[in-house]
């Protein structure tokens, strides 16, 4: 969506007299406009993702013991990967010598 310069100038006023930089206040304007049932949505996959990477790092802690010579940042690379929902890992084909991410 377009602002004209019109509205952005007053976009821009009203975030000054609201005593905030314009990206937070036109991120409160979303925020505010978004419906009751998309913020709910959003607060649970905030939760689901921090479930997520305690799970993730409390199984790095306990395998990196036994492997000691892998990088921890990489076997938290590899945890997060296994224990996603196979729908959503994201897998890389090597052909040709490039790289890409499916």
């Amino acid at each position: 969506m377009r602002m004209s310069d019109e509205e952005y100038s007053s976009a821009c006023s009203d975030a000054a007299a609201a005593g905030l930089d314009f990206g937070k206040y036109v991120r409160k304007l979303l925020s505010d406009a978004r419906p009751a049932e998309q913020r709910r949505k959003q607060r649970e996959d905030r939760r689901e993702l921090e479930r997520f990477v305690a799970l993730v790092s409390t199984e790095q802690k306990r395998i990196q013991v036994r492997v000691p010579d892998v990088d921890p940042h990489d076997l938290s690379l590899i945890l997060s990967t296994m224990l996603r929902p196979v729908a959503r890992r994201r897998f890389f084909l090597r052909s040709r010598g490039e790289m890409n991410a499916f």
